[in-house]
């Protein structure tokens, strides 16, 4: 079973708070996020230490609400046929209503738009790249690649959803810009240098996302947001952030694998319902299963004191499945 190298730990152990801001995917940032005249936080949750382990049980506080552990993806069986797949148009709608999430409420096609380019009233064009950015990490399933060179030096479409992995993302358009010449960076989506943290701080009562909601005739798809599993969740993931390593990996206790912490359930959980809400088409993007990091690769972002090695170094074990 592989163990944090900096603190001596396995990724399953107990909490270590850590006094950096926490980089939970799409997340509040905040140490408590208020909701109407509610509050979660990370220390009124309560709850078993462990549960029965099952095929997407990395145990507390990764799992979350135990209401809500189902929703999330297992792990896959048949690589050939699991291994970044997304969810699909039916399989989101029944993850949907497990979520408690509800199709007529979520953003109208013209809010989505106007959100996703910075528009509407008083839109900013910064954030809402940050946002398109994190959307698609989230959703690099198969038929939504990224592009970066390989261990050969050829660019080649990369998808690593179901890994909770992410590599920087190059411009397929142009491929004599600069951005081919740079050897792009491997690391979890909830690294501190990936698209995610700042809209993470962007997702609280008081953040951006809020804001335009308000000023844009979206508060309906807010409000069903704030009363779905997302409320519930943000406390968990507060947790296992704070108990996971600079890699931003999680353990899985039945097998000793290894997986980006946007697969555990409570993150994976609250970034379906933030996607669906903005566009249920963009969560049926999202991976329907599971798949445990190849060793040598989570081996090396464990050892990183960053959390981040270079995509090129490790691309044939991620494209190719090599264990």
């Amino acid at each position: 079973m592989l163990t944090n190298s900096r603190t001596g730990t396995n990724q399953g152990g107990a909490p270590k708070l850590r006094g950096r801001i926490v980089a939970a995917i799409l997340v509040a940032g905040a140490t408590l996020v208020c909701f109407g005249g509610g509050v979660a936080s990370a220390s009124n949750v309560t709850g078993p230490a462990t549960r029965a382990t099952a095929d997407r049980a990395f145990g507390l506080p990764y799992d979350g609400a135990m209401r809500y552990e189902k929703c999330a993806p297992q792990r896959l069986t048949k690589a050939k046929l699991q291994l970044n797949q997304p969810l699909g148009p039916v399989l989101v709608e029944k993850i949907a209503r497990c979520l408690d999430l509800d199709k007529s409420l979520v953003f109208t096609s013209q809010q989505y738009r106007e959100f996703i380019t910075g528009g509407g009233r008083l839109g900013d064009k910064a954030e809402a790249e940050t946002m398109d950015a994190s959307v698609k990490i989230l959703t690099n399933t198969i038929g939504n690649p990224y592009f970066a060179k390989n261990s050969r030096g050829r660019v080649e479409p990369v998808v690593l959803a179901s890994y909770g992995l992410y590599v920087q993302r190059v411009d397929k358009d142009t491929p004599d810009s600069t951005p081919y010449k740079i050897t792009p960076l491997l690391m979890s989506p909830a690294n501190a240098s990936a698209p995610p943290l700042k809209f993470n701080q962007e997702i609280g009562p008081d953040g951006y996302f809020a804001q335009w909601c308000h000023r844009n005739g979206a508060t309906k798809s807010l409000k069903m947001l704030r009363r779905s599993a997302y409320t519930s969740e943000v406390a968990w993931s507060l947790r296992a952030q704070h108990q996971t390593g600079v890699d931003e990996l999680a353990t899985f206790p039945k097998t000793g694998e290894m997986v980006g912490m946007s697969m555990v359930p409570s993150l994976w959980n609250i970034n379906f319902t933030l996607i669906y809400t903005l566009n249920p088409k963009l969560a049926a993007k999202m991976p329907a299963f599971w798949a445990p990091i190849p060793t040598a690769v989570a081996a090396a972002i464990v050892a990183s004191p960053n959390g981040q090695v270079l995509y090129s170094d490790y691309a044939k074990y991620l494209q190719e499945g090599v264990k």
